[in-house]
């Protein structure tokens, strides 16, 4: 995983990160009309605990298709492993799933050497169906609340950029809402016109 050292950034920086990814680093000639109706997008600030911050982004498309090639070293790796890390319980990875945005950036966090505790503020874009929204996948919910469980605190940039934190959405490294409309009463549905 590659690392650009950078400072602070607030949920409006990562959100206006995350549309110049979407409009200037993504291959749209590359995408199928179903890439282009569903995927997601993740921009994100890794803090380690007593360490820099690091700028962070990762897409559920395949890189090598869907971004253009000066671009891609940005840009997390896929999930190589089928099982998920022991600090959030172990088990399988849903091989569809794995390779969802969210899970490309935090899994890595949560495995040696990159282990440690420190916070991962995301802004996620997902489309499904064409709808654009920042509600993460029942998968990546699980994934990020993993991730809490990992001790690493988690911040969610809502559809009016304000952060919410991880554990208002988790517990014990579960959800505490696994349904669409309590994460979407928490600002994760479409952004308000």
């Amino acid at each position: 995983m590659q690392f650009a050292e950078i400072g602070e950034l607030t949920c409006q920086d990562l959100d206006d990160a995350n549309q110049e990814a979407r409009g200037q680093e993504l291959d749209q000639a590359g995408m199928t009309a179903e890439q282009k109706e569903g995927f997601a997008l993740t921009t994100a600030v890794w803090k380690p605990d007593g360490g820099p911050g690091a700028y962070l982004k990762a897409t559920s498309l395949n890189r090598e298709d869907c971004v253009k090639e000066e671009f891609r070293d940005g840009y997390s790796d896929k999930v190589s492993s089928k099982t998920k890390p022991a600090c959030m319980g172990g088990g399988n990875y849903n091989p569809h799933r794995k390779n969802d945005s969210e899970t490309k950036l935090l899994d890595p966090l949560m495995r040696p050497p990159m282990a440690m505790n420190g916070t991962v503020t995301m802004k996620i874009y997902h489309v499904s169906g064409g709808v654009a929204d920042e509600l993460p996948c029942g998968s990546c919910r699980r994934t990020i609340c993993g991730a809490e469980a990992c001790g690493i605190k988690i911040e969610l940039c809502n559809n009016k950029n304000e952060k919410v934190k991880g554990s208002d959405l988790c517990s014990n490294g579960k959800p505490k809402d696994t349904t669409d409309k309590g994460w979407r009463a928490k600002g994760f549905g479409p952004k308000p016109s």
